[in-house]
């Protein structure tokens, strides 16, 4: 998926104009603040898997004698994966998917929380084993990485449900101001297009607000600083069911792709993973997952390494 790095610096980015600002210029009154209510958690529990075999032989030698999975990811993409304890630890579906992964191949998972950004370049620099956070397959990400795909997810638009005349599509976005992840991701690449776009075509630029999290994302469309907010569906989903009706999607879902797990190209690593996820489909835990943070809509029906 598209990057939400979680860092101590927040940036301020305006497409079509070199800007930049620190935290103190974005404004830190309390209207603006992140919510510091705590979400609404699932309850179901999610078995312990035990070993297979099968699965288990895949793994290359260096990784098994080691007994631990490493598990690059980040905390910023609710359902997906966040922290409820300031990024001491992290919970979501690709936790659990993740987990379920490690022990199915007789492994610990360890989890090493940084930001998005950071993810893919542990992978690939072997210092993480695995990489796993709402990340999208690309064709450049494949580039450095070698992924295991394992859902589908498409982008959505959300807002305030009292505003007028909401921008449901990125065409409808330009002369507005929206909030979304910083300039790495995908949401802002085609938004930056867009906006050539829209000035092309006489109408405005679209003016993108680049934040570090959700919660920040969700304050400037809350707080009025940004008319809608753009990322992934099932960030969109989560954040507007926990916000009470107070937020609402604009239109409908666009530009489904998959999100892989990814693993460093000479680890040989990745058709453990796929067995891994045969397995935890197999046995009903994968269904179990997704349907515990409504997900379920997401399902993929195989695992192809490199899709």
């Amino acid at each position: 998926m598209r990057p939400f790095p979680r860092t101590a610096h927040l940036g301020l980015a305006v497409i079509g104009v070199t800007a930049g600002i620190g935290l103190a210029a974005c404004g830190s009154s309390s209207s603006t603040s992140p919510t510091t209510t705590a979400p609404k958690m699932p309850s179901a529990s999610i078995a312990t898997q035990t070993k297979d075999a099968a699965a288990a032989a895949l793994v290359p030698t260096a990784v098994a004698s080691m007994g631990t999975l490493t598990i690059a990811t980040h905390d910023a993409a609710a359902p997906l994966v966040f922290s409820t304890d300031g990024g001491a630890s992290v919970v979501g579906m690709d936790i659990d998917m993740t987990r379920a992964i490690a022990q199915t191949l007789g492994l610990t998972p360890v989890f090493h929380i940084g930001t998005f950004s950071e993810v893919l370049p542990a992978v690939n620099a072997g210092t993480d084993e695995l990489g796993a956070g709402a990340i999208t397959i690309t064709p450049q990400r494949e580039t450095k990485v070698d992924f295991v795909e394992y859902f589908r997810a498409g982008q959505s638009i959300f807002g305030k449900a009292s505003t007028s005349n909401p921008p449901t599509t990125l065409a409808a976005m330009c002369g507005h101001t929206v909030a979304a992840v910083p300039k790495a991701s995908i949401e802002q690449a085609e938004m930056v297009a867009q906006s050539a776009v829209c000035t092309a075509q006489g109408h405005g630029p679209i003016t993108v607000l680049s934040f570090d999290t959700q919660s920040e994302i969700t304050a400037a469309v809350t707080s009025g600083q940004a008319i809608a907010g753009f990322t992934d569906t099932p960030i969109v989903v989560w954040t507007i069911t926990q916000a009470k009706e107070k937020l609402v999607q604009y239109g409908t879902p666009f530009k489904f792709a998959p999100y892989g797990v990814a693993v460093n190209k000479n680890s040989g690593l990745a058709p453990a993973i796929k067995a891994a996820f045969t397995r935890i489909q197999g046995n009903g835990t994968y269904a179990a997952i997704l349907t515990k943070w409504g997900l379920a809509s997401g399902a993929a029906s195989s695992f192809p390494i490199n899709p």
